[in-house]
C-alpha cells in the first residue's frame, strides 16, 4: 500500500470523512454511494476542475455514477488513517 493511492473525502450523502482510492469512483465505505477523488483533482485555486474527469456535476445524478474501483478494505482504511 502507498499513501498516494488513497485520499480522504467528505461524503455528501452520509456526512462522513472516508478513505477512498485516489483514482476512479469508489463506493463510500460508510454508505455505499459513489465518490470521486475530488481532493486530488482540484485546480490551483482549490475548486473543481472543469470539466470533471469523472463526469460529476455536483447534483443528484452523481449518486448514480458507476463504481470503478474495488471496495476499500478495513486494512486500507487503517493504513491511511495511521499515516494521514
Amino acid at each position: 500500500m502507498k499513501m498516494e493511492d488513497y485520499t480522504v473525502e467528505f461524503c455528501p450523502w452520509c456526512c462522513e470523512e472516508v478513505v477512498i482510492h485516489a483514482v476512479g469512483i469508489t463506493a463510500c465505505p460508510s454508505c455505499g454511494k459513489p465518490l470521486a477523488p475530488c481532493s486530488v483533482c482540484w485546480d490551483a485555486h482549490g475548486g473543481c476542475r472543469e470539466p470533471c474527469p469523472y463526469g460529476c456535476a455536483g447534483a443528484e445524478a452523481d449518486e448514480q455514477k458507476p463504481v470503478t474501483t474495488p471496495p476499500i478494505t478495513q486494512e486500507e482504511i487503517d493504513f491511511v488513517m495511521a499515516n494521514y
